[in-house]
Protein backbone atom coordinates (compact mmCIF):
# COMPACT_ATOMS: atom_id res chain seq x y z
CA UNK A 1 0.00 0.00 0.00
CA UNK A 2 1.50 3.63 -0.91
CA UNK A 3 0.17 6.93 0.44
CA UNK A 4 -1.55 9.17 -1.97
CA UNK A 5 -2.39 12.81 -1.94
CA UNK A 6 -4.04 14.65 -4.14
CA UNK A 7 -4.09 18.15 -4.41
CA UNK A 8 -7.43 19.84 -5.87
CA UNK A 9 -10.71 18.58 -4.98
CA UNK A 10 -12.91 19.42 -8.07
CA UNK A 11 -14.47 16.52 -10.05
CA UNK A 12 -11.59 14.75 -12.03
CA UNK A 13 -9.11 15.18 -8.42
CA UNK A 14 -11.45 13.62 -6.21
CA UNK A 15 -12.41 10.92 -8.87
CA UNK A 16 -8.99 9.84 -8.50
CA UNK A 17 -9.56 9.21 -4.75
CA UNK A 18 -12.15 5.98 -6.20
CA UNK A 19 -9.02 3.63 -8.07
CA UNK A 20 -6.67 4.78 -6.00
CA UNK A 21 -9.05 3.28 -2.66
CA UNK A 22 -9.99 0.50 -4.60
CA UNK A 23 -6.36 -0.82 -5.20
CA UNK A 24 -5.28 -0.61 -1.10
CA UNK A 25 -4.01 2.72 -1.17
CA UNK A 26 -4.42 5.71 1.53
CA UNK A 27 -5.68 8.70 0.00
CA UNK A 28 -5.74 12.04 1.19
CA UNK A 29 -7.53 14.76 -0.50
CA UNK A 30 -6.47 18.50 -0.02
CA UNK A 31 -8.36 20.96 -1.58
CA UNK A 32 -7.95 24.35 -2.70
CA UNK A 33 -9.37 27.44 -1.27
CA UNK A 34 -12.16 27.42 -4.15
CA UNK A 35 -12.71 23.77 -2.57
CA UNK A 36 -13.49 24.48 1.40
CA UNK A 37 -17.46 23.62 0.91
CA UNK A 38 -16.40 20.69 -0.46
CA UNK A 39 -13.73 19.34 1.78
CA UNK A 40 -15.79 20.62 4.95
CA UNK A 41 -19.29 18.31 3.19
CA UNK A 42 -16.71 14.92 2.39
CA UNK A 43 -15.77 15.31 5.64
CA UNK A 44 -19.14 15.12 7.54
CA UNK A 45 -20.90 12.07 5.20
CA UNK A 46 -18.01 12.04 1.89
CA UNK A 47 -20.98 13.73 -0.43
CA UNK A 48 -19.47 15.41 -2.92
CA UNK A 49 -21.43 18.60 -3.56
CA UNK A 50 -20.01 18.31 -7.64
CA UNK A 51 -19.08 15.15 -8.34
CA UNK A 52 -22.95 14.04 -6.59
CA UNK A 53 -21.33 10.74 -5.89
CA UNK A 54 -20.35 9.50 -2.38
CA UNK A 55 -16.26 9.40 -2.31
CA UNK A 56 -15.16 6.36 -1.09
CA UNK A 57 -14.77 5.26 2.42
CA UNK A 58 -11.07 5.55 4.35
CA UNK A 59 -10.34 9.22 2.43
CA UNK A 60 -8.76 11.17 4.60
CA UNK A 61 -9.60 15.38 4.09
CA UNK A 62 -7.67 18.45 4.14
CA UNK A 63 -7.70 21.92 3.71
CA UNK A 64 -5.20 23.97 2.21
CA UNK A 65 -3.83 24.80 5.38
CA UNK A 66 -3.15 21.38 6.33
CA UNK A 67 -1.24 20.41 2.84
CA UNK A 68 2.18 19.61 4.50
CA UNK A 69 0.77 17.64 6.92
CA UNK A 70 -1.16 15.49 4.01
CA UNK A 71 2.51 15.47 2.14
CA UNK A 72 4.21 13.82 5.35
CA UNK A 73 5.07 10.54 4.15
CA UNK A 74 2.94 10.55 1.03
CA UNK A 75 4.63 8.28 -2.08
CA UNK A 76 2.80 10.26 -4.74
CA UNK A 77 1.29 13.60 -5.12
CA UNK A 78 -1.45 13.61 -7.68
CA UNK A 79 -2.08 17.35 -8.75
CA UNK A 80 -5.97 17.62 -9.11
CA UNK A 81 -6.06 21.23 -10.44
CA UNK A 82 -7.90 22.60 -13.25
CA UNK A 83 -6.34 24.61 -15.97
CA UNK A 84 -7.37 27.90 -14.20
CA UNK A 85 -5.42 26.69 -11.01
CA UNK A 86 -1.74 25.87 -12.80
CA UNK A 87 -0.59 29.05 -11.86
CA UNK A 88 -1.96 28.90 -8.38
CA UNK A 89 -0.37 25.73 -8.39
CA UNK A 90 3.02 26.19 -9.25
CA UNK A 91 3.10 29.12 -6.42
CA UNK A 92 1.53 27.57 -3.99
CA UNK A 93 2.07 23.78 -4.21
CA UNK A 94 4.84 22.91 -6.42
CA UNK A 95 7.28 24.73 -3.67
CA UNK A 96 6.00 22.71 -0.64
CA UNK A 97 6.81 19.41 -2.67
CA UNK A 98 9.93 17.68 -1.10
CA UNK A 99 12.39 16.30 -4.19
CA UNK A 100 12.05 12.85 -3.08
CA UNK A 101 8.13 13.11 -3.72
CA UNK A 102 7.05 12.38 -7.80
CA UNK A 103 4.30 14.84 -8.62
CA UNK A 104 1.72 13.32 -11.47
CA UNK A 105 -0.26 15.72 -13.31
CA UNK A 106 -4.19 15.10 -14.25
CA UNK A 107 -4.59 18.68 -15.71
CA UNK A 108 -5.90 18.42 -19.36
CA UNK A 109 -4.46 21.37 -21.94
CA UNK A 110 -1.57 23.75 -22.61
CA UNK A 111 0.11 27.03 -22.06
CA UNK A 112 0.18 29.80 -24.40
CA UNK A 113 3.30 32.06 -23.81
CA UNK A 114 3.72 35.24 -25.36
CA UNK A 115 5.35 34.38 -28.33
CA UNK A 116 2.91 31.75 -29.59
CA UNK A 117 4.18 28.95 -28.25
CA UNK A 118 2.84 26.06 -27.00
CA UNK A 119 3.98 24.02 -24.11
CA UNK A 120 2.61 21.58 -21.49
CA UNK A 121 1.69 21.98 -18.09
CA UNK A 122 5.19 20.02 -17.21
CA UNK A 123 7.56 21.91 -18.98
CA UNK A 124 5.34 24.95 -17.50
CA UNK A 125 5.96 23.63 -14.32
CA UNK A 126 9.92 22.52 -14.54
CA UNK A 127 10.17 26.50 -15.33
CA UNK A 128 8.95 27.42 -12.61
CA UNK A 129 11.19 25.64 -9.90
CA UNK A 130 14.17 27.98 -9.78
CA UNK A 131 16.52 24.83 -10.06
CA UNK A 132 14.93 22.28 -7.83
CA UNK A 133 15.04 18.71 -9.13
CA UNK A 134 11.21 17.61 -9.26
CA UNK A 135 9.68 14.45 -10.87
CA UNK A 136 6.91 15.82 -13.05
CA UNK A 137 4.88 13.13 -14.83
CA UNK A 138 1.57 13.41 -16.04
CA UNK A 139 -1.31 11.12 -16.83
CA UNK A 140 -3.92 11.57 -19.13
CA UNK A 141 -6.94 9.79 -20.88
CA UNK A 142 -10.19 9.53 -22.99
CA UNK A 143 -12.11 9.66 -19.65
CA UNK A 144 -14.57 12.09 -18.11
CA UNK A 145 -14.55 12.37 -13.84
CA UNK A 146 -17.77 10.50 -13.98
CA UNK A 147 -16.38 7.24 -15.89
CA UNK A 148 -13.17 7.49 -13.81
CA UNK A 149 -15.58 7.61 -10.32
CA UNK A 150 -17.67 4.39 -11.43
CA UNK A 151 -14.42 2.83 -12.86
CA UNK A 152 -15.00 2.18 -16.22
CA UNK A 153 -12.81 0.87 -18.41
CA UNK A 154 -10.23 3.07 -20.10
CA UNK A 155 -7.00 3.67 -21.51
CA UNK A 156 -4.62 5.96 -19.75
CA UNK A 157 -1.22 7.28 -21.25
CA UNK A 158 1.48 7.86 -18.85
CA UNK A 159 4.47 10.42 -19.74
CA UNK A 160 7.28 11.68 -17.62
CA UNK A 161 11.46 12.06 -17.96
CA UNK A 162 12.25 10.59 -14.83
CA UNK A 163 13.48 6.74 -15.74
CA UNK A 164 13.87 6.27 -11.97
CA UNK A 165 10.51 6.13 -11.55
CA UNK A 166 9.45 3.96 -14.47
CA UNK A 167 11.65 1.41 -12.51
CA UNK A 168 10.00 2.13 -9.07
CA UNK A 169 6.48 1.13 -11.17
CA UNK A 170 8.14 -2.41 -12.65
CA UNK A 171 8.68 -3.24 -8.67
CA UNK A 172 5.39 -2.37 -7.51
CA UNK A 173 3.74 -5.56 -5.36
CA UNK A 174 1.50 -7.45 -8.13
CA UNK A 175 2.44 -5.38 -11.23
CA UNK A 176 3.72 -8.29 -13.87
CA UNK A 177 4.50 -5.92 -16.02
CA UNK A 178 4.34 -2.31 -17.20
CA UNK A 179 3.91 -2.09 -20.86
CA UNK A 180 4.92 0.93 -23.43
CA UNK A 181 2.95 -0.17 -26.54
CA UNK A 182 3.03 3.42 -28.68
CA UNK A 183 4.12 6.94 -28.39
CA UNK A 184 7.63 6.70 -28.41
CA UNK A 185 8.85 9.53 -30.38
CA UNK A 186 11.90 7.47 -32.32
CA UNK A 187 14.09 10.26 -33.45
CA UNK A 188 14.13 11.88 -29.96
CA UNK A 189 14.84 8.42 -28.31
CA UNK A 190 17.91 8.10 -31.25
CA UNK A 191 19.13 11.49 -30.23
CA UNK A 192 19.16 10.75 -26.40
CA UNK A 193 23.37 10.71 -25.96
CA UNK A 194 22.36 7.75 -23.59
CA UNK A 195 21.29 4.23 -24.39
CA UNK A 196 19.71 3.44 -20.99
CA UNK A 197 16.46 4.05 -21.71
CA UNK A 198 16.47 2.65 -24.86
CA UNK A 199 17.79 -0.91 -23.37
CA UNK A 200 15.35 -1.04 -20.77
CA UNK A 201 12.62 -0.39 -23.24
CA UNK A 202 13.74 -3.51 -25.01
CA UNK A 203 14.61 -5.55 -21.95
CA UNK A 204 11.06 -4.77 -19.45
CA UNK A 205 8.77 -3.13 -21.01
CA UNK A 206 7.45 -4.28 -24.40
CA UNK A 207 4.88 -7.04 -25.10
CA UNK A 208 5.58 -7.96 -28.37
CA UNK A 209 5.49 -5.33 -30.70
CA UNK A 210 6.35 -1.71 -30.40
CA UNK A 211 3.81 0.78 -32.25
CA UNK A 212 5.74 3.86 -34.35
CA UNK A 213 4.72 6.43 -36.24
CA UNK A 214 7.13 6.99 -39.29
CA UNK A 215 3.96 8.15 -41.26
CA UNK A 216 5.51 7.37 -44.61
CA UNK A 217 8.98 6.48 -46.70
CA UNK A 218 8.82 9.29 -49.05
CA UNK A 219 11.29 11.93 -47.77
CA UNK A 220 8.91 14.65 -49.89
CA UNK A 221 5.90 13.39 -47.96
CA UNK A 222 7.84 13.97 -44.32
CA UNK A 223 8.59 17.30 -45.30
CA UNK A 224 4.99 18.59 -45.59
CA UNK A 225 4.29 16.08 -41.90
CA UNK A 226 7.34 18.05 -40.46
CA UNK A 227 8.83 14.83 -39.73
CA UNK A 228 12.23 13.53 -39.62
CA UNK A 229 13.65 11.35 -43.19
CA UNK A 230 13.04 8.09 -43.77
CA UNK A 231 16.75 7.23 -42.64
CA UNK A 232 16.30 8.48 -38.93
CA UNK A 233 13.55 5.68 -38.92
CA UNK A 234 15.86 3.33 -40.28
CA UNK A 235 18.34 3.81 -38.34
CA UNK A 236 16.09 3.17 -35.29
CA UNK A 237 14.95 -0.17 -36.84
CA UNK A 238 18.40 -0.94 -37.44
CA UNK A 239 19.15 -0.10 -33.41
CA UNK A 240 16.08 -1.66 -31.99
CA UNK A 241 17.00 -5.07 -33.51
CA UNK A 242 20.38 -5.20 -32.23
CA UNK A 243 19.32 -4.08 -28.86
CA UNK A 244 16.57 -7.32 -29.30
CA UNK A 245 19.32 -9.61 -30.50
CA UNK A 246 21.39 -8.60 -27.63
CA UNK A 247 18.65 -9.43 -25.40
CA UNK A 248 17.74 -12.70 -27.01
CA UNK A 249 14.37 -11.08 -27.49
CA UNK A 250 12.01 -11.60 -30.84
CA UNK A 251 9.72 -8.20 -30.87
CA UNK A 252 9.11 -6.37 -33.58
CA UNK A 253 8.22 -2.62 -34.52
CA UNK A 254 4.59 -1.82 -36.12
CA UNK A 255 4.60 1.08 -38.05
CA UNK A 256 2.09 3.85 -38.09
CA UNK A 257 1.46 4.77 -41.71
CA UNK A 258 -0.41 7.03 -43.66
CA UNK A 259 -1.78 7.16 -47.00
CA UNK A 260 -3.08 10.59 -49.12
CA UNK A 261 -1.49 13.59 -47.07
CA UNK A 262 -0.69 16.16 -48.73
CA UNK A 263 2.84 16.06 -51.40
CA UNK A 264 2.03 12.63 -51.81
CA UNK A 265 1.37 11.43 -55.45
CA UNK A 266 0.74 8.48 -56.84
CA UNK A 267 4.68 8.00 -57.48
CA UNK A 268 4.82 8.68 -53.13
CA UNK A 269 2.03 5.80 -52.71
CA UNK A 270 3.76 3.25 -55.05
CA UNK A 271 7.22 3.84 -53.25
CA UNK A 272 5.01 2.97 -49.27
CA UNK A 273 3.76 0.09 -51.07
CA UNK A 274 7.19 -1.01 -52.69
CA UNK A 275 8.65 -1.13 -49.16
CA UNK A 276 5.83 -2.46 -47.17
CA UNK A 277 6.39 -5.62 -49.80
CA UNK A 278 10.09 -5.51 -49.29
CA UNK A 279 9.93 -5.35 -45.55
CA UNK A 280 7.55 -8.52 -46.09
CA UNK A 281 4.75 -6.60 -43.53
CA UNK A 282 1.11 -6.57 -44.74
CA UNK A 283 -0.34 -3.38 -42.33
CA UNK A 284 -3.46 -4.32 -40.59
CA UNK A 285 -4.94 -0.37 -40.41
CA UNK A 286 -3.58 2.64 -42.54
CA UNK A 287 -4.52 6.43 -41.49
CA UNK A 288 -5.78 7.75 -45.11
CA UNK A 289 -5.23 11.63 -44.70
CA UNK A 290 -8.52 13.90 -43.91
CA UNK A 291 -8.61 17.51 -42.97
CA UNK A 292 -8.99 18.71 -39.87
CA UNK A 293 -9.42 22.09 -38.39
CA UNK A 294 -6.35 24.55 -37.34
CA UNK A 295 -3.75 22.06 -38.72
CA UNK A 296 -0.39 22.62 -41.74
CA UNK A 297 -1.22 19.86 -43.04
CA UNK A 298 -5.13 20.61 -43.57
CA UNK A 299 -3.74 24.38 -44.91
CA UNK A 300 -1.04 23.10 -47.07
CA UNK A 301 -3.64 20.45 -48.83
CA UNK A 302 -5.93 23.75 -50.07
CA UNK A 303 -2.40 25.84 -51.10
CA UNK A 304 -1.72 25.55 -54.70
CA UNK A 305 1.34 23.17 -55.72
CA UNK A 306 3.79 26.10 -56.59
CA UNK A 307 3.71 26.96 -52.82
CA UNK A 308 3.97 24.08 -50.53
CA UNK A 309 7.41 24.08 -50.29
CA UNK A 310 7.34 27.01 -48.60
CA UNK A 311 4.64 26.63 -46.30
CA UNK A 312 3.94 28.92 -43.61
CA UNK A 313 1.14 29.74 -41.74
CA UNK A 314 0.58 33.17 -42.45
CA UNK A 315 0.66 32.30 -46.65
CA UNK A 316 -1.74 29.50 -45.94
CA UNK A 317 -4.46 31.54 -43.97
CA UNK A 318 -4.73 33.88 -46.76
CA UNK A 319 -6.14 30.84 -49.36
CA UNK A 320 -8.27 30.05 -46.27
CA UNK A 321 -9.60 32.87 -44.59
CA UNK A 322 -12.39 35.23 -46.84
Amino acid sequence: MSIITIVGAGQMGSAMCFPARSNGHEVRLVGTPLDREIIERAKVDRWHLNLKRYLPEGVKYYQIEDMRAALMGADLLIGGVSSFGVDWFAQNVLPAIPESLPVLSITKGLVDLPDGTLISYLEYYRRQLGGRKLSLNAIGGPCTAYELADLDPTTVCFCGQDIALLRKLRKVPGVKKVFIRSGIRFDYLLADPSDVFFKELVRYHISGQLKVAPEHVSDEVLKYMGKPCHAVYQQFVRKYQELNQREHMDQYVVPYLMSSHPGCTMAEAVKLAEYLRDIHHQPEQVQDFYPTPSTLSTASSRAPDSTRSTVSVELLLGYLLP
